[in-house]
């Protein structure tokens, strides 16, 4: 049997709009998801970048913003224009996490909430109207996600995932906003290892809804009722080796901070599943540069010391007939992918080979660095299995746990990128492609969603085993990070 290949069943060129990022949602409740396209600078749209190592943003960028609503077929539905950038390859960074979909005010309308610097704002999802703006702390709030409050109401937890204006540290601070209204409900400060992605954990239907936030876990008002046992110093834990890189901190130092140090010892992302089969939930944490599994209560139940590991999947995976339900990413150079079983013991690493099948741009770097290098595929393999997709190094690869190629996703010669110019030659300028996985076609199997700042290509899935339904229907996602969007008052997001 030969390698079993995606097929492409829609291509097209963008129009007025270079997107950096996708965001597939039901914008008008007729079933069938539309694409809300964003223009933005991620996290250099904060001024708090300025005069430091990091990419220094002209002014003009910083302020970009604009949404664009399309169909599967491009066609414009609507826009909303606040600043167009001034040139295709303007320059971002993690702009996946900056808008959440809800009917947070109860009004029976969808809307879209998302951050422009300092300013938070609700939008009408079908139209593109903006209804509400609240001004934010600071300009650099970078995540916005929906939750329910223990009364049933529809919150959203506002968090900045890097850098930081004093007092605060690295990932700090969060804020939680009333989505009624906009209005501020409590801040979150110092958060032991708050960095990218925090969770929405629903422990039961019955109540609200719990934030995992660093290495801590709030209830839905902010209050702290669990963290943990991470200790405040070098490493965490005497086994684990201090931070070798400390290139955004916040305290300016250029060797390694002596004690706990938030930009080297934050958690890059976290997920939540049964991973041992007994009915009860765990969390794995990718930390910088150690893997932390707890139970649902952040009791630590093993950790193992790594390189930088950055995402994290969990799901049914299998390498060779051995289940490793957990997949974690590591962000090294050349990138690796390491499978784990529930236990802790490290079944196999495999590196990621470069993919440019059409010809690598020239001037380009080799890694990728975006938000997600790795995405869940359900039920792909051959056997019904989970496979990953990786998107950071190049032309995106779907890949079994081992690392050998588990279907082939054909690369259109559309997919050609331009040489770099002005010595631009990073993800953050355009390079690269990004990945959703949603069942956009509406048949009950999810599909395989592939953009770049030119163009968006679709391809179905040659599934093996019949879908099963629920396991689709689970990773209807919002952002990349494969979480569910759409919150109302009686489901967790």
């Amino acid at each position: 049997m030969g390698l079993r290949a995606c097929k492409l069943i829609k291509e097209f060129a963008f129009r007025d709009v270079c997107p950096v990022e996708v965001y597939p949602c039901d914008i008008d409740g007729d079933g069938q998801l539309e694409l809300i396209w964003l223009e933005s600078a991620g996290i250099y749209q904060s001024k708090v970048y300025l005069n430091t190592s990091m990419p220094q943003i002209p002014a003009s960028n910083r302020s970009v913003f604009s949404l664009t609503a399309t169909n599967l077929e491009g066609e414009i539905l609507w826009q909303n224009i606040l600043k167009r950038p001034d040139r295709p390859d303007y320059y971002t960074h993690v702009a996946d996490q900056m808008l959440w979909p809800g009917d947070f005010d109860e009004d029976g309308h969808l809307k879209l909430v998302a951050i422009n610097q300092d300013r938070l704002m609700s939008i009408d999802a079908k139209s593109g109207n903006i209804k509400k703006i609240a001004k934010l702390p600071a300009d650099n709030f970078n995540l916005v996600r929906g939750y329910k409050a223990a009364n049933g109401s529809g919150r959203l937890l506002v968090q900045n995932q890097e850098r930081s204006y004093p007092p605060h540290y690295y990932g700090n601070p969060g804020v939680l906003v009333q989505g009624q209204d906009l209005s501020f409900v409590t801040e979150l400060a110092d958060v032991i290892g708050s960095g990218h992605s925090p969770r929405i954990f629903c422990p039961n239907e019955n109540s609200g809804d719990l934030l995992i936030i660093g290495y801590s876990m709030f209830d839905s008002n902010g209050m702290k009722i669990a963290e943990m046992p991470f200790e405040r110093k070098k490493g965490g834990f005497s086994d684990i080796p201090g931070p070798i890189w400390c290139h955004s901190c916040q305290m300016g130092r250029t060797s390694p901070c002596p004690d706990y140090c938030p930009p080297a010892e934050h958690v890059d992302q976290c997920a939540i599943r049964d991973i041992n089969n007994d009915n009860k939930k765990e969390i794995v944490f990718a930390g910088s540069n150690c893997i932390y599994v707890t139970d649902d209560r952040l009791k630590l139940l093993w950790r193992y010391p790594a390189e930088h590991p950055q995402h994290v999947l969990l799901g049914n995976f299998y390498t060779g007939n051995r289940p490793t339900p957990i997949i974690i990413f590591e962000a090294t150079n050349p990138p690796k992918i390491e499978a784990f079983d529930a236990t802790g013991k490290l079944i196999k690493t495999s590196v990621i080979e470069m993919n440019w099948p059409v010809g690598k741009p020239e001037g380009v770097r080799d890694r990728m660095h975006g938000p997600e290098g790795i995405l869940r595929m359900p039920q792909g393999g051959l056997r019904g299995e989970d496979v990953i997709v990786a998107d950071e190094c190049g032309w995106p690869l779907i890949l079994n746990p081992d690392g050998t190629k588990a279907v082939d996703l054909p690369c259109p010669d559309s997919s050609r990128q331009p040489p770099v110019v002005s010595g631009r030659g990073h993800d953050g300028h355009g390079y690269g492609y990004r990945v959703r996985i949603a069942d956009f076609n509406n048949d009950g199997q999810v599909e395989i969603l592939v953009h770049d700042r030119r163009y968006c290509w679709l391809f179905s899935f040659p599934f093996t085993a019949d879908a099963i339904s629920d396991e689709q229907r689970r990773i209807q996602p919002y952002t990349g990070q494969q979480l569910r969007g759409n919150y109302n008052k009686n489901s967790a997001s």
